[in-house]
């Protein structure tokens, strides 16, 4: 699994100005990519299990697996979008290039990126729409928490 989205941001942000990590981050996401079993009773198995996993944490989660957002997506934001063909696919239309990051550690305890857009708009505090999929209004929503 992956987390990105505004968590990641944020605490970078928090962090450039003085803040605890923490701050102002109402959830975290954690996506994944499963094309074996791309079913909504599967991502809730993978959300229950993050959840007792990370438990102790005291955070919110929100876990998605992108090999089915295609099918909700029209429903909550108005529009189809293709299938996504990995999580990489997926964090590339994510609504600003600073939060279209993801981050994971790896079995062997590196922690890697991915970060379709780098880093740069993130490490400048620069928010930027992605216009691959996002429209103006989501956009907004985002910016404007």
């Amino acid at each position: 699994m992956v987390s990105g989205a505004g968590a990641v941001a944020q605490a970078v942000w928090n962090d450039a100005h003085g803040f605890v990590p923490t701050y102002g981050i109402g959830d975290y996401d954690l996506v994944y990519f499963e094309r074996a079993d791309p079913s909504e009773p599967a991502e809730r198995r993978a959300e229950t299990s993050a959840r007792s996993i990370l438990a102790d944490l005291g955070v919110t989660l929100d876990v998605t697996s992108e090999a089915r957002v295609h099918e909700w997506y029209p429903q909550r934001f108005g529009r189809t979008i293709a299938p996504y063909r990995s999580t990489k696919d997926a964090i590339a239309t994510w609504p600003t290039t600073a939060t279209s990051i993801g981050v994971r550690r790896e079995r062997s305890g590196q922690v890697t990126f991915c970060a379709p857009f780098g880093l740069d708009d993130l490490l400048a505090l620069v928010v930027r729409p992605n216009k691959a999929i996002v429209a103006r209004d989501v956009f907004e929503a985002k910016v404007g928490r």
